[in-house]
């Protein structure tokens, strides 16, 4: 299974491929927090037994847009539309590396949460098979047959 921190860091690469300029941080308490700037982290991850030994891994990352503020503190909201939509747009129906595999942009979508931002939501997916099988020779060992 893929390291969900590993999901976070392909994102940012993403990220950091289409906006050289711009930083991309994924730690809320960074000393180095310009404008604009982006920031990414995992929001949830859920996992769905598939049958056959597959499970199908959700995760859902976001990516906050921060923008400059006017002098009364708000961003363009044309521009945070056009930010936002850009960023949806890198993820959607494309595939992301993450290390030796790949992760499939599902869904996305925005929020304008904030004066100065707006959050994106990317619903990424994946299958994995499950690792049971040590316990399943365990079992098999224990059976008596007459």
């Amino acid at each position: 299974m893929l390291d969900l921190g590993c999901i976070v860091d392909a994102v940012i690469e993403v990220l950091t491929a289409q906006y050289p300029t711009i930083p991309v941080f994924k730690d809320y308490k960074s000393t180095e927090f310009v404008r604009p700037s982006l920031f990414v982290a995992l929001e949830e991850a859920g996992m769905l037994d598939l049958g056959c030994n597959i499970m199908k891994v959700t995760p859902k990352v976001r990516v906050d847009v921060i923008l400059e503020r006017n002098t009364q503190g708000y961003a363009d909201s044309a521009e945070l539309a056009q930010m936002g939509t850009a960023v949806m747009s890198l993820f959607i129906g494309q595939y992301i590396a993450v290390e030796a595999r790949t992760v499939w942009g599902k869904s996305a979508k925005a929020k304008g949460s904030g004066k100065d931002y707006i959050s994106v939501f990317l619903d990424l997916e994946y299958k994995d098979s499950h690792q049971e099988e040590e316990e399943t020779d365990e079992l098999m060992d224990a059976l008596k047959l007459s």
